[in-house]
């Protein structure tokens, strides 16, 4: 009798001030958690999923939004988990994927950047 070797890794949600229903929903998936503490939002993303340096120095004001940020999920874990959400009405303001980009980024700048992105597609562009 042979243990599965399992060499993927599981998916994980990063979360910054989410819901207790978003996080009812992250364990019904069987997704592995990490919340974010605001005094964490200088440390890079990678930093979380043991990738990357940390860098700290969180930023003066904590962001009234919450995050979750999904790493290693495949497409179809991706829309398990977002339809699920959406059917508990289990509301996040900033949903993003981990990429080779985003990982060396603080979760702080990671969340400026979706703020700016969400206003431009809202057509209000702040320069």
């Amino acid at each position: 009798f042979m243990k599965a070797h399992i060499t993927s890794t599981p998916p994980t949600a990063l979360c910054y001030g989410v819901s207790d229903d978003v996080k009812a929903v992250l364990r019904e998936q069987e997704i592995v958690m990490k919340e974010i503490r605001p005094d964490e939002l200088g440390c890079e993303v990678g930093s979380f999923l043991g990738r990357g340096r940390t860098r700290t120095g969180a930023p003066a004001v904590p962001p009234t939004e919450s995050l979750l940020l999904m790493a290693d999920f495949s497409r179809a874990q991706m829309n398990r988990l977002l339809d699920a959400l959406r059917a508990a009405q289990a509301a996040v303001d900033f949903k993003a994927v981990l990429t080779p980009t985003n990982r060396d980024w603080t979760v702080a700048d990671l969340m400026k950047e979706l703020a700016r992105e969400r206003a431009a597609m809202q057509g209000r562009v702040e320069a």
